[in-house]
């Protein structure tokens, strides 16, 4: 997950390259990065257990179909994500990716049985939005650098 977000996000520069230092400074990042980290995976691992355990469990016992057990929780995990400020465009650029992530996620989950992989696949994710390369204004004061915003 690391490796595909870094590659992406070279990517997003070489074609707009307007990625900035963070306003947080190195030392005060580093003490933020426990307490971050530990949230995040607070946060991450909530939501694998809720979409990627619970639903995602609950409706295979119940549904043969894997298109109704494998896509309704990820379908609702996108939604979730859903941004009333920001354009159709970027919801659907953004919602896009949450989707196709969610899928992967789906699919690691039944490869492997568990939700393991999912954790850190997911945590990895954040964490790098979070600690490392920000695109939302929300989360730039923990970033070690900020990207152009994908608001609309």
């Amino acid at each position: 997950v690391l490796v595909t977000s870094l590659l992406s996000e070279i990517l997003l520069y070489l074609l707009q390259p307007d990625i900035a230092r963070g306003a947080i400074g190195l030392s005060s990042w580093l003490l933020f990065l426990v307490p971050i980290a530990a949230l995040t995976l607070l946060q991450t691992s909530s939501e694998e257990v809720l979409f990627r355990g619970y639903l995602l469990r609950g409706l295979a016992n119940r549904f043969q179909n894997p298109v109704i057990w494998a896509l309704l929780p990820g379908l609702l995990f996108t939604a979730m994500h859903w941004s009333p400020g920001s354009t159709a465009a970027i919801n659907a650029c953004v919602l896009a990716s949450i989707a196709a992530f969610a899928l992967l996620l789906t699919l690691v989950v039944y490869a492997t049985g568990n939700l393991g992989a999912a954790f850190g696949a997911h945590l990895g994710n954040n964490l790098t939005g979070f600690l490392l390369i920000s695109h939302q204004q929300s989360y730039n004061s923990f970033a070690l650098f900020n990207a152009k915003p994908l608001e609309g």
